[in-house]
């Protein structure tokens, strides 16, 4: 295992140099960003843009999940994430509310029409399910 230097106080502000320090001590060595030797420790991003803990600004190449359909802080999402927090920030399982209902029947109208199959959405922590419809289970 090999560490990278942790740089000086007069090279960075204080808050720099003990957030190198915490992935000195504490991150796992086979985290992809340990190829480095000094990780990229990001402060801020937006559209396809990091910016680093210096000020540095990176184009990303590497985005996961949504960012790279979205980009970072995507406007569009963001609002509706504030409006969504403003209305039912978290609610149980046990209500129903507006969008959890016609989120389900999006879900459930394009898995039959990709297969032909009526089904049910369950939320839960784990993810969404949709079981497959039983006409005797389901009834009206």
């Amino acid at each position: 295992m090999t560490s990278f230097r942790v740089p000086q106080s007069g090279e960075l502000g204080l808050k720099n140099i003990a957030l190198y320090r915490l992935d000195d001590k504490y991150m796992s060595w086979g985290d992809t960003v340990h190829y480095q030797a000094r990780p990229i420790v990001a402060d801020s991003c937006l559209g396809d843009r990091v910016i680093d803990i210096h000020g540095n600004i990176y184009i990303d190449s590497q985005m996961w999940h949504s960012s790279c359909n979205f980009g970072y802080r995507n406007r569009e999402i963001e609002q509706a994430v504030e409006r969504q927090l403003h209305k039912l920030p978290q609610i149980s399982g046990d209500y129903l509310h507006e969008e959890k209902l016609l989120q389900a029947e999006e879900i459930c109208q394009a898995i039959y029409q990709r297969t032909g199959l009526h089904g049910r959405v369950g939320f839960n922590v784990g993810g969404g399910g949709c079981a497959k419809n039983r006409a005797q289970e389901y009834r009206a």
